[in-house]
């Protein structure tokens, strides 16, 4: 019974492990060859039509290449700027390497949620401050909507996020 013990003490945690993480997986999984709506209900088996369809539209490509683009990249550029504060950080510059420290994770103990609102401030086309700033130093017209125009708008939410998470890094 001694040697079974530690083995008995993980039944629990298996057990809500299987029930909260293994079963879903395992019914989406099911569900996925499908006819599922949550309005009309189950409308029986379809085999591999739901990824057939799935994988020839656009959209879904399009989609996966800008998650493929953000997860990566975001975090290879969080990794070298927390990277580079790290050692900035470690060349002891006196009195500001207290400061640096303090700027350095203000991101850090802010929400997401409010980082995210922040950042849409800071970033509105009418009274952002990025706005305000660009323009009056003549690079951009005023009213430029950064996060409205697919061009910039994965940009900005990377900057965020690497603003968010680079504290995390070091």
């Amino acid at each position: 019974m001694k040697k079974a013990t530690p083995y008995l003490l993980l039944v629990p945690a298996l057990l809500f492990t299987a029930l909260v993480l293994v079963y879903p997986l395992a019914r989406n999984l099911y569900n996925s060859f499908r006819d599922v709506s949550l309005i009309r209900g189950d409308h029986g088996w379809v085999g591999w039509a739901n990824y057939e369809r799935i994988f020839s539209d656009d959209l879904f490509w399009h989609s996966f290449r800008n998650t493929a683009v953000y997860a990566i990249v975001g975090t290879l550029l969080a990794l070298l700027v927390g990277l580079g504060f790290a050692l900035l950080l470690n060349l002891k510059l006196g009195r500001i390497t207290g400061l640096l420290t303090f700027l350095y994770t203000i991101p850090w103990v802010i929400s997401p949620v409010v980082a995210g609102f922040a950042w849409k401030w800071i970033l509105n086309d009418h009274s952002g401050i990025v706005n305000y700033w660009l323009a009056l130093a003549g690079f951009i017209d005023p009213g430029t909507s950064w996060l409205g125009r697919p061009a910039t708008a994965l940009g900005c939410v990377m900057v965020a996020r690497i603003w968010q998470f680079t504290p995390l890094r070091w």
